[in-house]
């Protein structure tokens, strides 16, 4: 009867340590699925962050190409514009007859070249780019067409 007993007894141990072993059995099983949950929220996270970044950076790089865009429509504009009003006034200088008077030979500055002044005449005293129209405007010497390297502009000067 005592051996029942022990018997009996050891036999609820044995159930008492089968149902610990399944409840550490389904405690790792929770952990494990709870660390397995985390790491996929860090991944899904990571992928939030990393999409984020790379929406900001195409957003960035959208905002440069655009003022790239801007910049070079700006420079052509410019560009434009000037070649416009170089064209305007070369037609203006034309309708004027603007020449080349008094033109006086001076030393030589280096060799094979001499300096020459001359007066733009036909020249409107109310224009308003005179020495535009003097550094625009070609001097002949000896068949050979030059361009000023530097204008004054005299209106008003008394000698």
């Amino acid at each position: 009867m005592q051996h029942n007993l022990l018997r009996e007894g050891w036999g609820l141990e044995k159930l008492e340590h089968d149902a610990m072993e399944e409840m550490w059995k389904l405690q790792k099983e929770w952990h494990d699925k709870d660390v397995a949950r985390r790491i996929q929220e860090e991944n899904e996270r990571r992928e939030r962050v990393r999409h984020e970044y790379e929406e900001m950076e195409r957003r960035e790089n959208q905002r440069r190409e655009n003022q790239r865009n801007k910049w070079r429509r700006e420079v052509e504009d410019h560009d434009r514009i000037k070649e416009e009003r170089r064209k305007r006034e070369e037609e203006e200088r034309q309708k004027l007859n603007m020449f080349w008077s008094g033109i006086e030979a001076h030393t030589c500055t280096t060799y094979a070249t001499r300096e020459y002044t001359a007066q733009l005449m036909n020249l409107p005293t109310t224009w308003e780019h005179r020495v535009e129209a003097c550094k625009a405007t070609p001097l002949e010497v000896h068949g050979i067409s030059y361009f000023p390297k530097s204008c004054e502009d005299k209106v008003g000067d008394v000698d």
